[in-house]
């Protein structure tokens, strides 16, 4: 013998379900992008400065040259016309990972 069960969803449920998927989106784009400030290696806050949170995108974002360099590590490289100085190279020695933003879209978010 078969039992059926008949469930329905009341008005709402799946207009509630989203607003709740986008509410808790962006409080974690955000929480990431405090979280990637505040790990940010400090040289000349260029870097922490340029972390954002774009909603619109639900993107965290650090806009600068050198973030993935900095995220990633990097191999010693040559830079040229730094500082817009025509004609001029810089041999860079290239840098260990020093991640910021990882760590904080990793982090644990057990309160949000």
């Amino acid at each position: 013998m078969a039992t059926h069960v008949r469930m329905s969803v009341a008005p709402g449920f799946r207009h509630n379900m989203e607003q709740l998927a986008e509410d808790l989106t962006h409080r974690l784009g955000r929480a990431i992008a405090v979280d990637a400030i505040r790990n940010a290696p400090v040289d000349t806050t260029l870097l922490s400065r340029s972390i954002r949170y774009y909603p619109s995108a639900r993107r965290v974002i650090a806009d600068t040259e050198y973030a993935a360099a900095v995220e990633n590590g990097s191999r010693p490289h040559l830079i040229t016309n730094p500082w817009g100085r025509e004609g001029v190279v810089v041999e860079h020695p290239g840098g260990p990972a020093q991640p910021y933003l990882r760590p904080a879209a990793y982090k644990r978010r057990a309160s949000l």
